[in-house]
């Protein structure tokens, strides 16, 4: 006791690892997206309880956190789980000595290094317009609206879901990125701004688009959040159904 108060460390002798992670879970709710909250928390359920849940968390060691490494790589397991598992885990307990629950962090030395990206290739021009004619011809051209202005800006799945038409200025030809559209849990539709403020850009449109019908309506701002499954539409075309993509929203269409 002596020792803990010298140091400014006053360890919970009860506590054991399942209950501070899903505390620390917790705690970094209101600091991060609800799609990143639901990924942390599916790590610990799926990952780090079962493994280190009934252990006290004084007793936790490196020995237990490599071993554990060492098992789900050799049955198996993906490098890159893997290391988000190990790297939530060091972050939470790196909470567990900023807040003197622990006078070191056993996990610090276990986070396995990245693996190095595959190399990305993009489409060519004749690859892009196979796509947007496989999708016309074989969909009913429901969505082909869509991938026509993401190939042809670069711009998120999430961003070009979440456009309104406040944000679209056909006469300059750009659009700005202001909200990002994610479905938590592959359920819950959820309109946030982005991650970054380098994500809150302009974005230049391609001379090929196509200005949109002018009867449909300008979304209401600011944006209500609310679902619906009328979007991504023209009055030539029949309504899309998406249940995840949230009404009011607006794509470059066509002629």
């Amino acid at each position: 006791m002596l020792d803990a108060e010298y140091r400014g460390v006053y360890e919970g002798r009860t506590l054991r690892v399942g209950l501070f992670l899903y505390e620390w879970l917790e705690s970094t709710r209101p600091a991060l997206a609800p799609n990143t909250w639901t990924g942390y928390r599916a790590c610990i359920e799926r990952d780090l309880v079962p493994a280190f849940g009934g252990m006290l968390l004084v007793d936790l060691r490196p020995k237990h956190i490599d071993a554990w490494l060492s098992a789900q790589l050799a049955a198996g397991r993906g490098h890159t789980t893997v290391h988000h598992a190990v790297a939530m885990l060091r972050n939470a307990l790196n909470h567990a000595v900023r807040t003197w629950r622990l006078r070191y962090n056993p996990a610090k030395h276990s986070v396995p290094a990245k693996l190095c990206a595959a190399e990305r290739v993009c489409w060519t021009p004749d690859q892009s317009a196979a796509f947007l004619r496989h999708n016309t011809e074989h969909y009913a051209d429901r969505l082909t609206d869509l991938f026509e202005v993401m190939l042809g800006t670069g711009i998120r799945r999430g961003e070009v879901l979440a456009l309104h038409w406040s944000d679209v200025h056909l006469m300059d030809r750009q659009l700005y990125v202001r909200w990002t559209l994610t479905a938590v849990n592959n359920g819950k539709i959820h309109l946030s701004e982005p991650k970054t403020e380098a994500s809150r850009a302009w974005i230049r449109l391609s001379p090929e688009s196509r200005p949109p019908s002018t009867t449909r309506q300008p979304a209401r701002w600011p944006p209500t959040p609310t679902v619906g499954s009328k979007t991504w539409s023209s009055p030539a075309r029949t309504v899309t159904e998406v249940e995840w993509v949230m009404s009011g929203r607006v794509v470059v269409s066509r002629p």
